[in-house]
């Protein structure tokens, strides 16, 4: 089994295998995939910039699960819990976040 990217706690895992010939972005993604599937919640440290942070948000809100979400640019955590929450602070379709006002803490 490969090693596991970011797991500083030791925690159980399990080898998820992407598709054949995948590389970069599309083979962390369907690895991601399948964790937003079988978590509870997520946590995300996000940059605003990484794709595959947002991606992994849209993955939990899209299968019913709360994401909390630590945004550096602001140094603010935020609770999302479905996509109405996302644009007072995100433009999904570009992937470009700005800084909120008024939210979080």
């Amino acid at each position: 089994m490969e090693q596991c990217r970011n797991n500083v706690g030791g925690w159980p895992a399990r080898k998820v295998q992407p598709p054949i010939g995948s590389k970069g972005f599309s083979y962390f993604a369907a690895k991601d995939f399948v964790m937003a599937e079988e978590a509870q919640c997520g946590v995300m440290l996000w940059d605003g910039k990484s794709k595959g942070t947002l991606q992994n948000m849209l993955n939990l809100i899209a299968a019913g699960k709360r994401t909390l979400v630590y945004f550096a640019p602001t140094q603010s955590f935020y609770v999302v819990a479905n996509r109405d929450e996302l644009p007072f602070w995100l433009d999904v379709r570009s992937g470009i976040a700005t800084a909120p006002s008024g939210h979080g803490g």
